[in-house]
């Protein structure tokens, strides 16, 4: 580097112990200078102070030196520089700014006011050059007054990212306030917490110690932390055991998981010889979950050590599918071993339906016809999810077999999945099976998703259908499957009925699903019902005071509808007078 001439070392000198008693260059000592050459070499001398430009050119050191004139004296004059640049040399905008920011570095809301000045397409623009020159200078401060400028132009991921001390606690203030979407307001909240985990790990875990809300729902950066320093985050995630307490989603939970996976023997080595009294359930608990996303062998030894209720009945299903991948015939033992100490309906479910989708043969072939009925009856329903797709014609060969106690109507939802592929399969068991020939159910939810893909199909098997509850269901499902097609379809399938039970199912399906929406077609069809059906004079008083609350008008075309006895214009009448 050049020497500099001694008045000028002398100057530079001067100012650095200016700078150090907080009297740096000012307007006010460059005003006091008359002589104009006295004045340029003071403009020199500030200039040299500044940290070297990552790249100079011919025209660079008269365009700082002329920026440092103007920062220490007019702004507008060089608002109005950076203005003309804007419209020929892109480039000297970016020098101007440089330079400005580095003559009031301490000053920054000199550097915004100039930015703000600038046509309002280029502002985010230069203002992120801005702020890359701070940074890039050294920060000694965490430009916490910016932050809301930066949010408002969309650059405070950018402050984030590379400033060196961020102010942490403000930044999380204006992101909670900030118009964002939930899942993008989510998302930059991980970024905040990946970052102050990186720069300040203490003064983080004293944060989400006053926020567990935010310590659970971003939990999985506990996970991401052991699988890099697990004693690290081990450490922290056990200042934290009041947080998500009970599940595997707590951050103890999830660093002893990300541990697991890097380190299973180490993992379990060390949770094992955990002896402090509070904290051993709650890691021999997270070992459990642990475990159960792996292969589940160690969480099924472990599971009756696990002493909270929630917790046990988290991690039982998670167990029960990870042995029905890795180890049936254990899965198998455990839900028998476990079937007296908890309800494990929602466990044998979860083991079956997985074993049911990757084997189906070996699920029906390993049906547990020695547990009790509650758990014989999710198991059918396990099983079902996946053979009805798969092989109807087992299906029904097995469900055949079995005790009708087993199979109770609740099962036959699965039935409807099915009718599409197996039409003659499924009517053909319906009419067969024991429960199903008193019960409305399962014809309901067969009719109702026949219908709305098959109306034709639906409306002749239906009609076919005379004992009192299947008739019930299967007109009422046919009804529900058409509205979902078209109301005009509903309806004509509904007049074409002759008087009597089928028409008043179907009726009953439309008033559930349209009294609201158009109570004066429903009136007109609850009319048709027979007068022997009690539910016929509350549904037609109901519609009516629908329709008159609708529209007052409507009280002609009610008293003219077809089909009314004496009662019911007795009943419209009185409406009226009201």
């Amino acid at each position: 580097m050049p020497k500099l001439p001694i008045h000028l070392t002398i100057f530079a000198f001067m100012c650095c112990l200016l700078n150090a008693f907080g009297q740096g260059p000012t307007f006010a000592s460059y005003t006091a200078i008359s002589d104009p050459a006295v004045q340029a070499d003071y403009l020199t001398g500030v200039i040299s102070l500044m940290p070297p430009p990552k790249s100079k050119n011919a025209d660079y050191q008269p365009a700082l030196t002329l920026a440092a004139a103007w920062a220490l004296s007019e702004r507008p004059a060089l608002v109005k520089a950076i203005g003309d640049s804007l419209q020929s040399e892109r480039e000297t905008v970016g020098v101007l700014l440089n330079a400005l920011v580095r003559v009031t570095f301490d000053q920054p809301q000199e550097v915004l006011a100039v930015v703000e000045a600038l046509p309002e397409k280029a502002q985010a623009k230069y203002l992120y050059d801005v702020m890359q020159t701070r940074l890039r200078y050294g920060l000694k401060t965490p430009d916490t007054d910016l932050l809301p400028v930066y949010f408002q132009y969309n650059l405070a991921e950018y402050y984030l990212r590379r400033h060196p001390q961020p102010d942490f606690y403000a930044y999380e203030k204006l992101l909670s306030k900030a118009e964002l979407e939930d899942w993008d307001r989510k998302q930059q909240m991980r970024h905040l917490l990946d970052r102050w985990l990186y720069l300040d790990s203490e003064s983080l875990i004293q944060y989400l110690k006053s926020k567990p809300e935010t310590a659970c729902q971003h939990s999985d950066l506990f996970q991401d932390w052991a699988s890099k320093d697990a004693h690290a985050a081990i450490a922290a995630s056990t200042q934290l055991t009041g947080v998500c307490e009970g599940s595997g989603n707590s951050p103890l939970g999830k660093a002893i998981n990300g541990w697991y996976q890097t380190d299973p023997t180490a993992t379990e080595a060390w949770s094992l010889s955990v002896d402090e009294p509070t904290l051993q359930p709650l890691v021999i608990q997270a070992l459990s979950h642990a475990s159960a996303n792996a292969d589940g062998r160690l969480a099924a030894q472990l599971f009756n050590q696990v002493q909270d209720l929630g917790a046990r009945a988290e991690l039982a299903p998670k167990i029960a599918r990870a042995l029905a991948d890795s180890d049936p015939a254990l899965g198998l033992q455990w839900i028998r071993d476990n079937q007296n100490a908890m309800d494990m309906r929602e466990p044998t479910k979860a083991f079956y339906k997985h074993v049911a989708k990757y084997d189906l043969e070996f699920a029906i072939e390993q049906y547990p016809h020695d547990l009790p009925v509650n758990l014989q009856q999710v198991t059918v329903q396990a099983i079902m999810s996946h053979a009805a797709q798969a092989n109807p014609e087992v299906m029904f060969e097995w469900l055949a077999a079995l005790p009708p106690i087993t199979t109770r109507d609740y099962n036959f939802t699965r039935l409807a999945d099915m009718i599409i592929i197996s039409p003659d399969a499924v009517t053909h068991y319906l009419e067969n099976h024991p429960d199903s020939k008193t019960h409305h159910r399962p014809y309901m939810r067969v009719a109702q998703k026949w219908a709305s893909e098959d109306p034709e199909a639906a409306i002749a098997w239906a009609k076919t259908i005379t004992a009192g509850g299947p008739e019930y269901g299967s007109a009422y499902g046919v009804t529900t499957g058409l509205l979902e097609i078209n109301d005009d379809m509903a309806v004509e399938w509904i007049v074409e009925l002759p008087p009597g039970h089928r028409r008043n199912s179907a009726i009953l399906a439309m008033i559930d699903k349209r009294l609201k929406q158009r109570p004066q077609l429903t009136f007109e069809l609850i009319a048709t019902m027979t007068h022997d059906d009690k539910r016929r004079a509350e549904n037609l008083e109901k519609a009516a005071k629908l329709s008159l609350k609708r529209n007052p008008q409507n009280g002609a075309a009610l008293l003219s509808t077809p089909n009314l006895y004496d009662a019911d214009r007795a009943m419209i009448q009185n409406l009226l007078k009201q």
